[in-house]
């Protein structure tokens, strides 16, 4: 059964954004388009990492909007900042320049803008409310637009969440799995019996977020030794252990790269069937699978299993945490052109061709911005 919210004014949106999108908003522009007056995809960008000058800002702004343009049936939208930047003074809300390129951005993509509105670190307000007597001059109070039962604003960064699981202090799990690491196979057969069971743990129908068994967990890292296996490794988690998998990601990728070296735009649809299936939540669970193997793996091995959650990230459309893993490990191995190539596709706006286009009514999730 499909849950209808019904939105009638800027504190409905700024309290039910959060419980949309089920993710943290930090440093967030979040996007409602809607058809006639019913919405359905929810779209979450992340903010630049600093303030940019005039024409970054317009091309941050037509990157928002060409994503926007692949969904079909919308011609209005709600626009919503959440950041943890403060007013610059009354009716004066952060990040002014980057919405006035936004709203210019959106007119010429044939968009109408319903409302564009702010929830910063010290209030709320609305983009363009520089009277004191409209009601979205701000900063208004954030007890307006919280309720106990939405996420607040968190002030974790995906910098603070590698470091935690890099820094796991369950030390007698970290030596268990070393242990059970040292003893197993090294043959032709590893690969195998490494997926099989990594993909074992993703299909099980009693899946939950228990951390991996230590010989499932040993098997990953001892696979991870050998570098050329981490592509392999990453597209038969995403695509499954089906014919048609092994090598896909490369296909995709390679494709990708020619489209933007040649300067013209790629078919995404043509993308999209063109390789197997991607599951959401199978996707999930493999990058929440990860980020436990991360804890438990010895350093020499980081770099590696740093950037299979690097493209897991790409993947899922968190772009942020993406490069951030990618950075990771490029400052344990500056050479590993696979955490240099996910740096660039999050730069260049590259997104997975399976989020290239949204039907009328489903919730999106990727493109390093939509969640």
């Amino acid at each position: 059964m499909t849950e209808t919210t019904t939105l009638r004014t800027p504190i409905d949106i700024l309290r039910k954004i959060p419980e949309l999108i089920e993710h943290t908003l930090v440093e967030s522009l979040v996007i409602l388009p809607f058809d006639d007056n019913h919405g359905g995809a929810v779209l979450r960008f992340d903010l630049p990492r600093q303030n940019l000058n005039p024409i970054e800002a317009e091309q941050y702004a037509t990157a928002v909007v060409g994503y926007l343009c692949h969904l079909e049936g919308y011609q209005r939208v709600v626009t919503a900042v959440f950041t943890e930047q403060e007013f610059d003074g009354p009716g004066m809300p952060p990040w002014r320049l980057v919405e006035e390129a936004l709203h210019e951005a959106l007119t010429r993509g044939g968009f109408t803008t319903i409302a564009s509105l702010c929830r910063a670190g010290n209030g709320w307000g609305e983009y363009g409310c520089d009277d004191p007597d409209c009601s979205g001059f701000g900063p208004r109070s954030l007890s307006e637009v919280t309720e106990e039962s939405v996420t607040r604003i968190g002030l974790t960064t995906p910098r603070d969440v590698l470091t935690l699981l890099l820094e796991s202090n369950d030390i007698e799990r970290r030596t268990l799995v070393a242990e059970r690491m040292a003893s197993v196979r090294r043959d032709e057969t590893l690969f195998e019996r490494a997926l099989t069971a990594w993909d074992k743990r993703l299909t099980s129908p009693r899946w939950n977020k228990r951390g991996l068994s230590r010989a499932c967990a040993a098997l990953q890292l001892a696979l991870f030794e050998e570098v050329s296996s981490v592509v392999r490794w990453t597209s038969s988690t995403l695509f499954g252990l089906g014919a048609g998998a092994d090598g896909a990601l490369e296909e995709m990728w390679l494709a990708m790269l020619e489209a933007a070296d040649s300067g013209t735009p790629f078919d995404v649809m043509e993308l999209k069937h063109s390789f197997p299936t991607v599951e959401r939540e199978r996707l999930e669970r493999a990058a929440f699978q990860t980020r436990d193997l991360l804890t438990v793996t010895p350093p020499q091995l980081e770099a590696q299993v740093l950037a299979a959650l690097a493209i897991l990230e790409w993947a899922r459309g968190r772009g942020s945490f993406a490069v951030e893993c990618a950075l990771f490990a490029l400052q344990r191995d500056e050479d590993f052109w696979l955490a240099h190539l996910v740096v660039w596709l999050c730069e260049h706006g590259v997104v997975p061709p399976w989020f290239g286009v949204v039907p009328v009514g489903e919730n999106p999730y990727g493109l390093g911005a939509v969640a």
